[in-house]
């Protein structure tokens, strides 16, 4: 009887520790599969992450760029316009001029092309510049400057 408890207990003992193992055994495989699947995911974010900031980057740098290239389209419309649309080459003396005056003159020895600002007469053909417009009132001063809603500033005075 004793031997029949002892295999007992020994088949009882082998299912426990085999069921155990198994158990054991299919926890580690989900955690290895779930592990995996997070990596995977953990990096998709990283790169989706990294892709963004780069379009962000790329869309500063071309919001940059029409800036700057806005900038200079206007710019060069006044620049344009202060050359003559036929300039002259003076193949004897290599000078060649825009209005009568010599863009390539030594600045040293001669006049160049004139710098033109608000107050220059109009170029010939072309219609004067209208003036500017008056400034606006003047500003008070900081004591009495006041707030959208009527308040003191609570800034102090420069003085």
């Amino acid at each position: 009887m004793e031997q029949a408890r002892r295999n007992y207990r020994s088949v009882a003992q082998r299912l426990v520790l085999a069921s155990v193992g198994m158990l054991a055994a299919v926890l580690l495989l989900i955690s290895m599969a779930m592990s995996v699947i997070a990596e995977r995911q953990s990096r998709e974010r990283i790169v989706a992450s990294v892709a963004e900031k780069a379009q962000s980057v790329a869309n500063s740098i071309d919001a940059f760029d029409a800036t700057a290239r806005a900038l200079v389209e206007r710019a060069f419309g006044p620049f344009k316009e202060s050359f003559d649309p036929a300039p002259v080459l003076d193949e004897a003396s290599g000078k060649l001029t825009s209005f009568g005056v010599a863009l390539n003159a030594d600045r040293g020895r001669g006049p160049g092309l004139p710098v033109r600002g608000l107050n220059s007469p109009p170029l010939p053909g072309k219609p004067p510049t209208p003036p500017a417009p008056a400034p606006g009132p003047p500003m008070p001063p900081w004591p009495q400057a006041r707030s959208m809603l009527g308040v003191r500033c609570c800034l102090a005075s420069p003085t």
